[in-house]
């Protein structure tokens, strides 16, 4: 029984798949499984009862999630710990999901922010790492982020969070588009035309969403992509129209190669927070950082 087979259990036990477990972890649904196998091998006792292509915790399992989940924590931890004492491997881990590493984190993390921040904590080595909002969230709850950057709220009553700031959503269109021009469009006017969309389940496809279902408005999907590089490729190439958060589309629509169309009657926006362990204190060094960041980020969130 080793830590990565536990963390494979715990996955799969919380997510109640193997293939889901496999995503979230970033492996093949078949490693997953043999390192179930392995470790009930170990064990002798069956952890899952799979029904079909369902699977629940038998009572073996029950007792090992408990254990497991405090092992991994506290190796995580222990491991975190452990390298703050050793000479040049301080470090600082900021977890971010990729709207907000690849479109934020470069507007409020510049060089000379970061510059700013080494001079302050010139030990101290700031890692940014980028994955889905809810990978962030199970890796601040296993110890090995020291915060994270996420859209919209996370549940889980483990972890704080905080507003960090928010981003308006914009209506893109081509140029050429018969809306280029016009002061405003209806919510209801966006039901006619082909719509490319953010996956399920993403931050800005549950706003839309929940938005424009309150008015009644139902889009018409065409396109239905994870990435917002190939949402705005598409609406380039004329495709559809679509509702993205304004940073993602920032320089397209400073070189006219794409327009943003005001809502008239509603304000569509995205929430971006600021989560850490709420039983973790924060150290010096973690508060030094947010204090930073905060500074860089309240401009932007009153112009959003």
């Amino acid at each position: 029984m080793n830590l990565e087979q536990l963390r494979t259990f715990r996955e799969v036990a919380i997510r109640g798949g193997f293939g889901r477990a496999a995503q979230a972890l970033y492996l093949t649904q078949s490693a997953v499984s043999m390192q179930i196998a392995a470790l009930e091998r170990e064990l002798g006792v069956r952890l899952f009862e799979r029904q079909g292509r369902h699977i629940a915790l038998t009572e073996a399992g029950q007792v090992l999630l408990g254990y497991a989940t405090d092992i991994t924590k506290l190796a995580d931890e222990c491991k975190r710990t452990i390298d703050q004492t050793r000479p040049g491997v301080a470090s600082l881990v900021v977890g971010a999901s990729p709207t907000i590493g690849n479109y934020v984190l470069p507007d409020v993390l510049g060089p000379e922010v970061l510059a700013r921040f080494r001079t302050q904590h010139p030990g101290v080595r700031v890692a940014l790492e980028i994955a889905p909002s809810p990978q962030i969230a199970w890796r601040l709850l296993t110890g090995s982020l020291d915060v994270g950057l996420v859209e919209g709220p996370v549940m889980a009553p483990e972890l704080t969070q905080q507003l960090f700031l928010t981003d308006t959503l914009a209506v893109i269109v081509p140029p050429g588009h018969r809306w280029v021009g016009r002061e405003g469009v209806d919510p209801q006017e966006l039901a006619a035309e082909p719509f490319i969309v953010c996956e399920p389940g993403s931050s800005v496809r549950q706003i839309v969403d929940a938005r424009l279902g309150e008015r009644g408005v139902h889009l018409r999907p065409v396109l239905e992509v994870a990435s917002p590089e190939t949402i705005k490729a598409a609406v380039r190439a004329g495709l559809g129209v679509s509702i993205v958060p304004t940073r993602t589309a920032r320089l397209e629509l400073s070189a006219g190669v794409l327009h943003a169309i005001p809502l008239r009657s509603i304000h569509l926006e995205q929430q971006i927070q600021i989560v850490r362990r709420a039983d973790r204190p924060v150290s010096p060094t973690l508060e030094d950082f947010l204090l930073l960041i905060d500074r860089q980020a309240a401009p932007s969130t009153s112009q959003a």
